[in-house]
């Protein structure tokens, strides 16, 4: 039965992103006529953010994520008025071009990764880097 309800869960969790997606496309075309293809890339700078703050920082994660959604609206109101609103009345190509562009900074030019250990999320818990880029979770005992 705890499988079945966890199960429940999961779905309505992936569900909901889904949704949650699905509506910030809508939106996006409604408002702009263009899709947005580069709606994950936003995303990602804020979730980018967010680990800046609570990992280099080393802020609480709950200020960090205040503070990476607080910047984010920023860089949204920033991107309106200095991309959109000058492209307002043009047709789909440039509105298209300039996302596109943007979303190519976003993957390629804007930065350089670097692997990083991160602070446990529960207190027995504790990260080990591994030999390859990613971090492995082991549990110590409590």
């Amino acid at each position: 039965m705890s499988i079945n309800l966890q199960l429940l869960f999961t779905g309505l969790g992936i569900g909901s992103i889904y949704a949650l997606v699905a509506l910030g496309f809508v939106l996006i075309y409604r408002a702009t006529n263009v899709v947005n293809f580069a709606q994950g890339d936003f995303s990602m700078i804020g979730a980018f953010l967010m680990v800046v703050f609570a990992i280099d920082m080393g802020l609480p994660y709950w200020l960090s994520a205040v503070i990476a959604i607080v910047a984010m609206a920023g860089f949204g109101i920033l991107f309106n008025y200095g991309v959109y609103y000058p492209l307002r009345h043009r047709t789909f190509l440039p509105v298209s071009s300039a996302r596109s562009a943007l979303r190519s900074c976003f993957r390629t030019g804007c930065w350089r990764p670097t692997v990083r250990t991160r602070r446990a999320f529960l207190p027995c818990c504790r990260s080990q880097a591994s030999m390859s880029a990613a971090c492995s979770w082991t549990a110590s005992t409590c």
